[in-house]
């Protein structure tokens, strides 16, 4: 039942820290708003990089911007304050808060934004809820065998970063409980019980998880999906996705550069390759290349919309991401890099939905089956649909519409 204008009108604050939470939120919010509520989107374009700019994809939605434009920058993935600034921060941020008057906040990252985590702990400081529509399934930095994982397989760079952020939260106390998740008092919004399940693992309460589905993640595509391979042309185009956040650098760098050569050395295929917000400028990744690699190259891309990127494919590859479930849903067949030193909660094997990769020589007989092998890739889509249908929340389009529910009663 929607709401009048009256008293039960609720004013929704909604805090995206890049384009991918705007994608989730957007929906939420104009269901909220169909409703009867008021819907505000927190803005800190004029603070953060150009990539993680959210402004251009709310205005084309018609989305209210409130622009945040203080002198004190929180952003973890660039910038650790000191902690004397951090508590400035939260003094100007709620006297900023204050006459937005919003009585409740929504989220997608209370553990690696940390300005997210602030603004929700403002908003319990107050006794207002604060909501989080679970983003992805991200490695918990809290876990030693992860830490020593690295170390082990020379992910000396990643673990000095990761052991950076541990320490850092840890000594901003009340600020940083437990990681993902598990800010004070939060309502969660879970994908699917698969989702649902990897929370209670990392010991979130049961009683503050609903599973609802994910906006971002409802079926996109009619079953099968669509992945280009239709298409009448003579060349296949493998898209590889960078994870950043799972694996160093250098990891990164070599794998790229290995894909490179193995789809070089094919006949009639081309690599895309959609790079990561947080990743190094495209000129960076052409560089690793040396005179006369990369002919097979068709665009290598930040800024790519990734449904572009979907549709313009005919099979999938990265590290370790949701991405995969995406990718699925677009009907494209997948394989999944598995030899890094990464930590990763999912496992699509019991459903034979994906192709692993064990081992760099592994990669090009992997593309040449992703791309193919045609028995190889029906079997990866049916296995593909047993992980949507069994892993997510009906797939049915109303994600946005479950969590407004919640929202509006939990607010009553």
């Amino acid at each position: 039942m929607g709401s009048d204008n009256g008293k039960n009108r609720r004013t929704i604050l909604f805090v995206p820290s890049n384009p991918s939470h705007v994608a989730t939120q957007v929906p939420v919010a104009v269901e909220l708003a169909c409703r009867g509520h008021k819907p505000l989107f927190l803005s800190r374009d004029a603070l953060i990089e150009e990539e993680y700019r959210v402004e251009p994809f709310l205005a084309a939605q018609h989305m209210p911007i409130m622009r945040y434009e203080a002198f004190y920058e929180s952003d973890s993935q660039r910038f650790f304050p000191v902690i004397g600034s951090y508590r400035k921060l939260a003094a100007e941020l709620s006297r900023w808060l204050a006459p937005l008057g919003a009585d409740a906040v929504v989220t997608c990252n209370d553990d690696a934004a940390l300005f997210d985590r602030m603004v929700m702990e403002l908003f319990r400081d107050c006794d207002k809820p604060a909501f989080l529509i679970q983003e992805s399934v991200r490695p918990s930095i809290r876990k030693l065998p992860f830490l020593l994982k690295l170390k082990e397989q020379g992910g000396n760079e990643i673990l000095h970063q990761l052991c950076a952020k541990f320490a850092y939260k840890l000594s901003l106390g009340a600020f940083f409980r437990k990681g993902y998740a598990h800010s004070r008092g939060t309502t969660v919004f879970a994908a699917g019980d698969m989702f649902r399940q990897i929370l209670l693992q990392d010991g979130v309460d049961d009683s503050r998880i609903l599973v609802t589905g994910q906006p971002r993640l409802d079926r996109k595509t009619a079953p099968g999906g669509s992945g280009g391979n239709d298409r009448d042309t003579r060349d296949r185009v493998l898209l590889y996705c960078n994870q950043p956040v799972k694996c160093s650098q250098q990891a990164q760098e070599r794998l790229f550069v290995r894909l490179v050569e193995a789809v070089d050395a094919m006949d009639n295929v081309k690599l895309l390759v959609k790079l990561h917000p947080r990743d190094l400028p495209e000129s960076h990744w052409l560089g690793l290349l040396r005179p006369g690699q990369g002919q097979s190259l068709v665009e290598i891309t930040r800024t790519r919309p990734l449904a572009d990127c979907f549709t313009a494919a005919d099979a999938f590859m990265t590290i370790a991401s949701t991405t995969c479930l995406e990718a699925m849903d677009y009907g494209l067949p997948v394989g999944l890099v598995n030899y890094l030193p990464i930590d990763w909660y999912l496992s699509y094997d019991r459903f034979k939905a994906v192709i692993s990769v064990p081992s760099e020589q592994e990669l090009r007989p992997a593309i040449a089956t992703l791309l193919f092998d045609e028995p190889v890739r029906q079997r990866l889509r049916l296995g593909a649909e047993q992980v949507l249908r069994n892993e997510l929340h009906l797939r049915d389009g109303r994600s946005a519409w479950r969590i407004a529910n919640h929202i509006e009663t939990l607010l009553h």
